[in-house]
């Protein structure tokens, strides 16, 4: 009987690389799908290309890549002063969640609004690894205040303090689709047409 269940589980963890392998394909064809369909299609823009992740080599909940953040901007917006290739208008966030640790959450799409009191001060570009800056405003309940109207979360921050930790974040507006509800055929009505929504609040 051990020999019957080792083998199982040699073989369950064969599939599942093999699925994680599929599943990062299908991200990256999501996120490549999204951005030509921005460009051609839409008024919005990727300031930076290369999409936001957590890696770390000292924590093992990071070793697996579940979380990839694209930013965009609306590029008839006025261009921030100090000509670091931001607008001075609102982030748009699209943040693929395939799971968190801990949470029986189903995969889905987090598109978001950020908003800030001035971008003029940020740097040019945005590095990978300034995921966080995306990613925590909507789970970090000690720095951020949350208040639910229909089917948008608005989370503010609660002092000065928090606002200055993510580089003087006013307040973000977000609502999560199902990642199984996203399709090649709908990417523009429900990414983009969520931030043109998004843009109205």
């Amino acid at each position: 009987i051990d020999v019957d269940v080792e083998m199982k589980n040699r073989l369950n963890i064969k599939r599942f690389v093999q699925v994680i392998y599929k599943t990062y394909e299908n991200v990256e064809k999501l996120m490549q799908h999204c951005q030509l369909v921005a460009s051609r299609d839409t008024e919005y823009f990727n300031p930076v290309t290369k999409f936001l992740r957590r890696k770390s080599d000292n924590d093992t909940e990071a070793w697996l890549l579940s979380d990839f953040i694209l930013l965009f901007q609306n590029e008839k917006s006025q261009d921030c002063e100090s000509e670091n290739g931001w607008k001075d208008d609102p982030v748009y966030v699209m943040e693929i969640c395939l799971g968190e640790k801990g949470k029986d959450s189903l995969p889905s799409v987090y598109i978001s609004k950020f908003e800030y009191h001035s971008m003029n001060d940020w740097s040019e570009g945005c590095s990978p690894a300034n995921y966080w800056a995306f990613y925590y405003p909507l789970r970090n309940t000690d720095a951020m205040n949350l208040r639910t109207i229909g089917e948008y979360n608005i989370f503010t921050p609660k002092d000065e303090k928090a606002s200055n930790s993510y580089w003087g974040l006013n307040k973000v507006t977000s609502k999560a689709i199902s990642l199984m509800d996203i399709t090649s055929d709908n990417v523009q009505e429900k990414i983009f047409g969520g931030f043109d929504e998004l843009a109205k609040l």
